[in-house]
């Protein structure tokens, strides 16, 4: 009994151990980049790259911020329309969607700000995971 109890601990911080090191060993990051405005027809390409090809899929969900840069108003989320999540196929290193928005209902310049939510088989590029479209006034 009291070598069980010793060997548990011993087990579980192995675990944790290997588990860091394949968070650690993630070298993959990836970014997103987009047209900066919506065409008349409301439409815009968001492409999601990635540092290297990886071995794997990458999975990227995508997420609405509230906040725009300065003089500028966030578009609300519910006007925007895009593939979620983006798959970067194993062996590539992008992979590009539509967004497109409702910009009948508009009176000002707004931007959609999208950013990474979230990635599975990278890290997202802290400098590079969020994009800003802007619409046409």
């Amino acid at each position: 009994m009291f070598a069980w109890a010793l060997l548990v601990p011993v087990l579980m911080l192995s675990q944790a151990c290997e588990e860091e090191e394949i968070k650690d060993g993630n070298t993959v990051t990836v970014s997103l980049k987009a047209d900066a405005t919506f065409s008349e027809a409301g439409e815009a390409t968001l492409t999601v790259t990635l540092s290297e090809a990886s071995d794997a899929a990458v999975t990227v969900t995508l997420g609405s911020l509230t906040e725009a840069q300065e003089g500028f108003t966030a578009m609300d989320a519910e006007l925007l329309s895009y593939e979620n999540p983006v798959t970067v196929a194993a062996g590539s290193t992008s992979s590009s969607v539509k967004v497109t928005a409702d910009l009948t209902s508009l009176d000002e310049t707004v931007q959609a700000v999208i950013t990474i939510a979230a990635a599975d088989g990278a890290t997202a590029d802290a400098d590079a995971s969020t994009v800003y479209i802007r619409s046409e006034e």
